[in-house]
């Protein structure tokens, strides 16, 4: 009883051990999990909204990014950074929008993210566009579309994931009035489509746009018209440089009303998300035209006004004076790279001792954590493994012991088993001699001795029963074939009796023997060679 107790405070010691291990490396992991799993929730909170309510989406954005870069997922802080740099190209915050992707460009090298750099290259190239410097911005597109091809060639990317930057080439060939140019990159857009079926509305809008300046006006109107529904549902704020196109439209077709009705339009839209607030200052502009076409110059001077205003809020979003900015922006980012390679290094060196430092107390914890462990493991295993000899050693003696008193009962056996063939003998003897006389009283006598023979023969079956518990059923169970007559010579031979003790205690003929026997081990089974009782011993 004291080492089944033993055991179990063994286990009960080892069971702590273990879930001390697991309770550390639980805490560890599930505090990593809520913070990437708060800063995740942050991002997308984020993305919902960043149509919306763009400030808030961009604080957000900033802030998952800032935890992002703290949990050292590189990757989805650079996402983040992408995504906020969209939003402030959305809201003309061009500074913040051209500094986001230089930034992610710096990230994107250090982990050797190929498609973010692709990616910032776009962003850089939709800036460019935007301030009439469409060769520096086909320049940054063609650099995204060189490395996209390469990781198309290499499997890294499926084609759709190109598909944006093919547009975005289209946009730059459509605003240096070079349609043919561009059609065939919207056309490439659309193969791409083909292939990979998926919704991309802007696509359709920029095919309008096309049509517009191949004054395919009414194929323009119905394709736009469909368009509009779509955006009005699944992104509004794009809405501001669908409704300046119509606004276009309607002044080709000399729709006065309709062109009126659809700039103003733009202008609700930008004015309720403050979104693409760079076409505010000309659609105003081309209020003013449109009214000064019509004879009327209190409102078109109204609206000229409100163009400029517009425009100077802006900092003159595509100004001469804010295309200088983004110039003197380019010079001083060349001339930061270099002091950034210097500071990049020096911070590569200190992030490179931080990190030793860090890894090597985390070594020291973890290599203490592992010691611990294994000391504990190997002492209770040693415990263990003690107490397991201690019982085995038990429980060989016990069966040595239980083995000896075995073999003294079949001893005792045996010698009474031969003494009730003596006795038989001398029995028989005297039954052989009475045969012969017809005195009444000695045929009782003889039937007596008949009675007396298989008494005996009841009398060693039960003792052998109780010696050799288990040993008919056994054969019962193996061989199911076997009569009691056989499990009788079975018995015998067990104990190791010769042909000629059995024929008296079986009360056969020693040639009966013989006969049993070889029909016992056919019943048995056993091959030629194949000892009978050794066979039986072993049962």
């Amino acid at each position: 009883m004291k080492k089944f107790i033993r055991m179990d405070i063994n286990k009960n010691t080892r069971t702590k051990s273990i879930l001390i291990i697991q309770f550390i490396f639980s805490f560890l992991v599930v505090s990593y999990s809520q913070n990437f799993d708060e800063a995740k929730n942050n991002m997308l909170k984020a993305r919902a909204i960043k149509y919306s309510q763009m400030d808030s989406a961009l604080f957000y954005f900033e802030k998952s990014k800032n935890d992002f870069l703290m949990l050292g997922d590189t990757l989805l802080a650079i996402k983040c950074l992408l995504e906020s740099s969209v939003v402030n190209t959305t809201k003309a915050d061009y500074s913040k929008s051209y500094d986001g992707y230089w930034e992610v460009l710096r990230l994107s090298e250090s982990i050797g993210s190929e498609l973010s750099v692709a990616s910032a290259y776009d962003g850089l190239g939709t800036l460019y566009g935007l301030f009439y410097r469409h060769q520096e911005a086909l320049m940054n597109y063609n650099k995204s579309l060189h490395i996209k091809k390469q990781l198309i060639k290499e499997g890294k990317i499926k084609l759709p994931d190109i598909l944006s930057t093919y547009y975005l080439i289209a946009i730059n060939y459509r605003e240096q009035q070079i349609i043919n140019k561009a059609q065939q990159y919207l056309d490439t857009c659309y193969q791409i489509r083909k292939e990979y079926p998926s919704k991309t509305l802007f696509i359709d809008a920029e095919q309008g746009y096309l049509l517009y300046y191949q004054n395919k006006f009414k194929e323009a109107e119905a394709l736009l018209q469909k368009v509009e529904k779509s955006f009005l549902s699944e992104n509004e704020t794009y809405l501001v440089i669908l409704y300046s196109f119509m606004g276009d439209l309607y002044n080709k077709l000399d729709n006065f009303e309709k062109c009126s009705e659809y700039y103003l339009k733009s202008l609700d839209v930008a004015k309720k998300y403050r979104s693409h607030q760079n076409y505010v200052p000309e659609v105003y502009k081309k209020l003013g035209d449109l009214y000064l076409s019509i004879n009327k110059p209190r409102i078109a001077y109204a609206y000229l006004k409100n163009s400029f205003n517009a425009n100077d809020s802006l900092f003159g979003a595509r100004s001469i004076n804010n295309q200088r900015f983004i110039e003197i922006k380019d010079q001083f980012r060349q001339e930061q790279q270099k002091l950034m390679e210097k500071a990049r290094l020096t911070k590569l060196e200190n992030e490179k001792r931080l990190l030793f430092l860090r890894n090597t107390v985390l070594s020291i914890v973890l290599v203490s954590l592992v010691m611990v462990s294994f000391i504990t493991f190997f002492y209770l295993k040693y415990r263990h493994k003690t107490a397991e000899k201690m019982l085995k050693s038990d429980q060989k003696a016990k069966e040595e012991k239980n083995k000896e008193i075995l073999e003294m009962k079949n001893k005792e056996l045996t010698s009474s088993a031969l003494q009730l063939i003596e006795k038989d003998e001398l029995l028989m003897e005297i039954k052989s001699k009475l045969s012969s006389a017809k005195n009444k009283d000695l045929k009782e006598l003889i039937a007596k001795i008949n009675a007396n023979s298989k008494h005996d023969w009841k009398e060693f079956d039960t003792r052998f029963t109780s010696v050799n518990q288990g040993f008919y059923k056994s054969l019962s169970e193996r061989f199911p074939e076997l009569t009691q007559r056989d499990h009788k010579l079975c018995a015998l031979i067990k104990l190791n009796f010769s042909s000629k003790e059995m024929s008296l205690l079986l009360g056969i003929s020693i040639e009966s023997v013989h006969t049993s026997r070889y029909r016992l081990r056919q019943k048995l089974k056993l091959d030629k060679g194949e000892n009978l009782t050794e066979f039986i011993a072993r049962v």
